[in-house]
């Protein structure tokens, strides 16, 4: 998640992946629900303070202008909720009536184009603030404005992103020339294999059974602490696994929900690859240059 003013901005959602993954394009109203929550607590705190404070305050001044001002606290209280709750309704996607917009353009397209489409509403309002902002002027809206627009191209990449990490399968990226530890292998060998070796993570196989992970990090760390032992004491025995057919976003779910950054890849529960966090961007980017030399291959 990227933080921004206007909110943060999730660049890899597991949700809408499993949802998609799964085939469920019914999303949209479970993604209604969570963008009108915010808005819908805005709008209750003003109504409770504002019941409150008509209630048992003598002279609320409630409507007096300017309704925020550092005079009345409570009444600034009331219409700063107001306008946060009408701000964020703004279909300015990424704002919550947004993603509300997006939410219902999914009902007939998919996640992308529905992205886009909202993308699009929401960077034509972004820029109103920028231009009535240099007009009036005012400096914080030419400001939202230019957050609002950044947030809603950060969010279609990330929405893009997460489409592509369903087209592409281990066996696409998976590193096939990598170096295995064994349990049985003394951290000064294990650290000797890593210094000679491009990889930060290692699988840890006994005969042909894979038993654990462990890092480049975590055998310096050991060494450091307690001096030379033997891998099995420092691996990790959590760890997931994935066939070469398996897509990278189900693998990217797997490496989030335990924190790893390692994944081996078994076929007939022999390991023939691993992907890493460390190598993944880099194998990612010469995938999409292949396939982009064969298109253009085929369509010379």
């Amino acid at each position: 998640v990227i933080l921004l003013p206007i909110g943060g901005v999730t660049l890899l959602d597991d949700s809408r992946i499993l949802a998609e993954t799964a085939g469920e394009h019914a999303m949209w109203k479970r993604d209604i629900r969570i963008a009108l929550a915010g808005p819908l607590v805005n709008i209750l705190l003003a109504v409770l303070s504002g019941g409150i404070f008509l209630t048992f305050v003598p002279d609320p001044q409630l409507w007096t202008w300017p309704f925020i001002h550092s005079s009345n606290l409570l009444r600034s209280f009331v219409w700063a909720n107001l306008y946060l709750a009408g701000f964020n309704l703004l279909p300015a996607y990424p704002m919550d009536g947004g993603r509300v917009l997006r939410a219902l353009f999914s009902r007939k397209m998919d996640s992308v184009q529905a992205t886009r489409r909202a993308v699009a509403i929401g960077q034509t309002f972004s820029t109103l603030f920028m231009l009535v902002g240099l007009l009036l002027p005012n400096y914080w809206l030419i400001m939202v404005g230019v957050f609002v627009f950044l947030a809603a191209q950060l969010e279609e990449r990330s929405v893009v992103f997460q489409s592509v990490l369903e087209t592409v399968h281990m066996d696409d990226i998976m590193l096939t020339d990598f170096a295995t530890l064994s349990p049985a292998d003394t951290l000064e060998d294990a650290l000797d294999k890593a210094v000679h070796s491009l990889q930060d993570d290692f699988p840890v196989v006994r005969g042909s059974d894979m038993v654990g992970v462990v890092s480049r990090q975590k055998i310096l760390d050991a060494l450091r602490s307690e001096g030379n032992g033997y891998v099995q004491s420092v691996m990790n025995r959590i760890f997931e696994v994935a066939n070469r057919s398996e897509s990278l976003a189900s693998a990217f779910r797997k490496l989030r929900a335990r924190n790893l950054s390692i994944i081996p890849v078994v076929e007939d529960q022999h390991l023939v690859g691993i992907v890493t966090l460390q190598n993944l961007m880099h194998s990612m980017s010469l995938l999409a240059e292949s396939r982009k030399l064969r298109r253009n291959a085929l369509n010379s």
